[in-house]
């Protein structure tokens, strides 16, 4: 697992493309022979002789030519983010120079790094373990400022101080049942039953609780999808187009315009939602309308939200839309679904009860972002908010049923309990990384960028 250690690594860390500043970084055992090949310090003098990190200025040298001017630093394998020699060079972010030095550093023996790679060596290496490490792809990946602290809250590690406690507490009780095997003709009891009770139940509620909240924290991580249905010229595309700002979804007074969903993104109050427009639903005749009306209906279970616009003006066809909404709620409960009254300026009454918009009064588009962005983006942080992945969530489920199979049972011999306790420090152990197979690292570390 570790022969990959030793290549000395480089990437991109920073977004690919055009930008103020660049930083390629490296890892590895020639990580400071090859970065101080490419480059010359304004103060003459060797990187390695640099004090750790400090931030000097270069200038990148191309066969003799200046290639760029820069800064670079330096972090010793005790004190960097891999736990290997690493170094960062800070250069302008044009994609030409960005190319020519990875291209310089390959010469020099570098290896491009793969997903993930950087994270990947800091767990083998011990500087974190892996619940951190997948919270470090959580963190990249956030899309709300919940979710941020999620990631941030088990970056920190308040998980596995918890899971390390349950696993310290397991081992003190295994140590005590074999001393009681070793002493089972004198009838001594090491571990009570009551102090065995005590810490299944506490490993059993912390675990239900997590489990539990999952859905939640897994909803605050990429944000809300959230679906507008509606009849025909209910006011969808141009909520759609207002809400984004500029006119993406096609706006006109014949209906059925809208053919197919459409799906766009947007950020308020630090939550990024996923907004989708669709076909107006009526029985329609034309194969190619009917087709967006079957899909517009077909991503109502995958939403996180429906807002179901209805045009105020039509008065008269109000009273059969809101029951086609009562409808909605009954055939998909778990799902938020809101009426909302379009075109309130044109309307000659309206009904309190319901919520109500005019893309022309901006007040009431902005009232329905903070309805729409409303639990997502508000600093709710807890333990049991920090599982970010279903890899973390299964084992979880594994321990939750070795405890309560332990627990549904009475008078368990010494070996069998011993046995059952030593199974439960199995799927703790994967949860932090301990004993995680060469698979699941892939797995959990392709779906990082190539320079973290």
């Amino acid at each position: 697992m570790k022969d990959f250690l030793r290549d000395t690594i480089v990437a991109l860390s920073t977004a690919p493309g055009e930008a103020a500043i660049a930083v390629i970084r490296f890892s590895g055992v020639n990580s400071v022979r090859i970065a101080a090949s490419l480059i010359q310090l304004r103060s003459k003098k060797e990187l390695s002789s640099v004090s750790p990190r400090t931030l000097v200025n270069c200038t990148v040298i191309d066969n003799g030519l200046v290639l760029d001017e820069g800064m670079v630093v330096r972090f010793a394998a005790s004190a960097s983010y891999t736990g290997e020699d690493l170094v960062e060079l800070h250069i302008h972010g044009n994609p030409i120079i960005v190319d020519r030095v990875l291209e310089l550093s390959i010469e020099q023996g570098a290896r491009v790094a793969t997903a993930g790679e950087f994270t990947r060596r800091a767990v083998v290496n011990g500087k974190m373990n892996l619940l951190q490490a997948e919270a470090v792809g959580a963190l990249i990946s956030a899309e709300s400022r919940q979710s941020v602290f999620l990631a941030h809250h088990q970056l920190h590690g308040e998980l596995s101080k918890q899971l390390y406690n349950f696993r310290e507490q397991l081992l003190s009780l295994l140590a005590r049942l074999e001393l009681e095997l070793d002493f089972v003709e004198e009838g001594y009891a090491f571990a009570s039953e009551k102090e065995i009770e005590k810490v299944l139940t506490s490993i059993r509620l912390y675990v239900e609780e997590l489990i539990r909240t999952f859905p939640t924290a897994e909803r605050l991580s990429r944000g809300p999808r959230i679906l507008l249905l509606g009849r025909p010229n209910a006011g969808k595309s141009s909520l759609f187009n207002s809400i984004l700002g500029y006119s993406r979804s096609l706006v006109s007074i014949t209906p059925g315009t809208t053919r197919d969903y459409l799906e766009e993104r947007f950020v308020h109050n630090g939550v990024t939602i996923r907004l989708i427009d669709t076909a107006g639903l009526r029985n329609a005749n034309d194969e190619i309308e009917r087709e967006g009306i079957y899909r517009a209906l077909e991503m109502v279970p995958v939403c996180d939200q429906i807002l179901y616009l209805i045009d105020s003006t039509q008065t008269s066809t109000i009273p059969e839309e809101m029951q086609f909404v009562h409808g909605l709620r009954l055939q998909h409960p778990s799902i938020s679904i809101t009426s909302v009254l379009t075109k309130s300026d044109l309307a000659s009454s309206l009904d309190d009860q319901h919520l109500s918009i005019s893309i022309k009064d901006v007040s009431t588009v902005k009232n329905l972002l903070e309805i729409l962005s409303k639990g997502y983006g508000t600093k709710q942080s807890t333990a049991a908010l920090a599982v970010l992945n279903i890899r973390q969530l299964n084992l979880l489920k594994h321990i939750h049923d070795l405890v309560s199979e332990i627990q549904a049972q009475s008078a368990i011999p010494t070996e069998v309990l011993s046995a059952l306790l030593r199974e439960i420090l199995i799927p703790i152990s994967e949860l932090v990384g301990e004993t995680t197979s060469e698979d699941v690292l892939n797995k959990v570390f392709d779906s990082f960028c190539i320079g973290k």
